[in-house]
């Protein structure tokens, strides 16, 4: 397969673009491709094209768009991702591979127990990093498609403002919930355009939280008796999901 490069302001076919500084250094040092080299190019939309390669200077590779190619294809369930920000950079994780499992949007979460906050987060510049890591990974795994990544929100703010039509929390072993339910029991619903999935922070949701996204309609989940790590509950949450509605 054809490397792939991001460019997010593709025209037409016929047309020549300039990759940015990144991905020129990508294509030039990393890769050591040169002139008349073929490759791919994603503008993040869904939009994806050959490209052949027709200068490499220090303003950046400039490459002609030669014909619309056909990119993975996208899930049919619209995934938004609300997962509480992790300590360290272990959110990183959760975004590179919700992105690999085809998530529409990641929005982190503020919850009222977590071990670092919104606001740290974003002095050190961390929804730029994010969005960076959704670009590369849609690189590596062959979407034509970038996730949202959106600004640091809390809990309160969230709910209010989702319309998913399935809203789900999900909660670790131990918690006590007469309506929690497991994965499976989903694909007794109807297929839904678009699912919310809420997944909290170490040592798991306060009750004020909890009870918080039961009070705004969202569905209470669990993944079973086992304690997975907190950056593990979301990719293993996605990929059961991805299966009940079997999207690859």
């Amino acid at each position: 397969m054809r490397p792939r490069f991001f460019a997010p302001e593709l025209k037409q076919v016929g047309e020549a673009i300039v990759l940015s500084l990144d991905e020129s250094r990508h294509l030039c040092q990393v890769l050591r491709l040169g002139v008349k080299d073929e490759i791919r190019v994603f503008d993040g939309q869904g939009s994806e094209y050959l490209a052949r390669v027709e200068r490499v200077g220090r303003s950046g590779a400039t490459v002609r768009l030669v014909e619309p190619t056909v990119p993975a294809p996208e899930v049919s369930v619209a995934i938004t991702l609300a997962a509480v920000v992790l300590k360290g950079r272990r959110f990183d994780v959760g975004v590179r591979e919700a992105t690999m499992l085809g998530v529409s949007v990641v929005q982190p979460l503020r919850a009222t127990r977590q071990a670092v906050h919104g606001p740290s987060i974003l002095r050190s510049g961390g929804v730029a990093r994010w969005q960076r890591i959704a670009v590369a990974a849609a690189k590596q795994c062959g979407r034509a498609v970038v996730p949202e990544i959106r600004e640091v929100a809390t809990v309160e703010a969230f709910t209010s403002a989702d319309q998913s039509k399935l809203r789900l929390v999900l909660v670790e072993p131990g918690v006590s919930c007469a309506d929690a339910v497991r994965p499976r029991s989903l694909a007794l619903q109807p297929k839904p355009q678009s699912v919310s999935l809420a997944v909290g922070p170490e040592g798991g949701w306060s009750t004020d939280d909890l009870n918080r996204f039961i009070s705004e309609g969202f569905q209470v989940v669990t993944l079973g008796g086992r304690i997975l790590r907190a950056e593990t509950v979301p990719i293993v949450a996605l990929a059961m999901l991805a299966c009940l509605w079997d999207d690859s």
